[in-house]
């Protein structure tokens, strides 16, 4: 009886701890694709000041939120992330509108991805 309270025990925090770790990513996620439309909307409107003030921004916040994905996900997509990152923050200082925009699509893209692959559920567990 014990051996089956100590399992249920066990079974219980590590769903309650993945699900900490989803609303956590989902979170930052929705954070992250927020800001980068942020920059898309200034890019749009020809304020590239602005763009280039909110990507800064972005970057800074993206180096707070790394820290606590590559403990949960895997690195070589966090590795995509910051590349796209640093071709997007030189997009912008260039202000190559098209590139931006196509850089915008694809972190978006990559960042919704991370929270999905890292979701609960039985297909990721086997």
């Amino acid at each position: 009886m014990r051996t089956l309270f100590l399992c249920l025990l066990l079974l219980a925090a590590i769903i309650g701890i993945g699900l900490f770790f989803q609303k956590m990513l989902a979170g930052e996620s929705q954070d992250m694709i927020g800001r980068l439309q942020d920059i898309q909307s200034c890019i749009l409107d020809d304020k590239w000041e602005q763009a280039g003030k909110n990507m800064s921004d972005a970057a800074s916040q993206w180096q707070h939120i790394r820290k606590k994905w590559h403990a949960v996900t895997d690195h070589t997509q966090i590795g995509i992330i910051d590349e796209s990152l640093a071709r997007l923050q030189v997009f912008v200082k260039q202000k190559e509108k098209k590139d931006c925009l196509a850089e915008i699509a694809a972190l978006q893209q990559n960042i919704r991805y991370i929270p999905d692959k890292e979701k609960l559920t039985l297909s990721n567990i086997f």
